[in-house]
């Protein structure tokens, strides 16, 4: 669910209107309590218990607040070029969908495709760069696709072959 600028300021959650999403989102120029009923009246409109409490910061306040995710940006490919090997992990490499809780998981998967391609780059100085390039944008297309049935349930198992995390790799597809 995303709020148009003008709910914001019509709830008073926005106090004033301002020339930037992120100046109108700055915390000085929100009020905090009319954030908080309209995050309830949401949960309520979901079905959530109105008597449960919200979840506190380190600071003990409600752990509620507003940022822009109207737009999604990810990247296309995880890196370009030869040269200094830069990989994207995480949310730099694709931008998680906050609702699925997509996030931590992806960006665990991505740190550990990351690591396979870092240690075949160094471990196989021979290889092809092309080759290895092939190999990151078929881990990126399972990143992007994949859902808990596509991720081996043996967690300790997991290594940073992706062999051992995603279903349906054969030694051919990422030698």
């Amino acid at each position: 669910m995303t709020v148009k600028r003008k709910s914001l300021l019509e709830l008073g959650i926005a106090k004033q209107e301002a020339a930037s999403l992120p100046e109108l989102l700055k915390g000085s120029n929100l009020d905090k309590s009319k954030l908080l009923q309209m995050v309830r009246s949401v949960a309520n409109h979901v079905g959530l218990p109105a008597d449960r409490p919200f979840a506190k910061d380190s600071h003990g306040n409600d752990d509620v607040s507003i940022f822009d995710f109207s737009q999604k940006k990810q990247a296309e490919l995880p890196f370009k070029k030869p040269g200094p090997l830069v990989l994207l992990v995480g949310d730099s490499l694709k931008e998680p969908f906050w609702p699925l809780g997509t996030g931590a998981n992806r960006a665990i998967l991505a740190a550990l495709d990351a690591a396979w391609t870092v240690k075949r780059y160094y471990s196989e100085p021979n290889l092809p760069f092309e080759k290895l390039l092939e190999a990151q944008r078929k881990f990126y297309q399972i990143l992007s696709i994949s859902s808990p049935n596509d991720v081996h349930d043996n967690y300790g198992l997991h290594t940073i072959d992706p062999r051992t995390r995603y279903k349906g790799m054969t030694h051919t597809k990422f030698a």
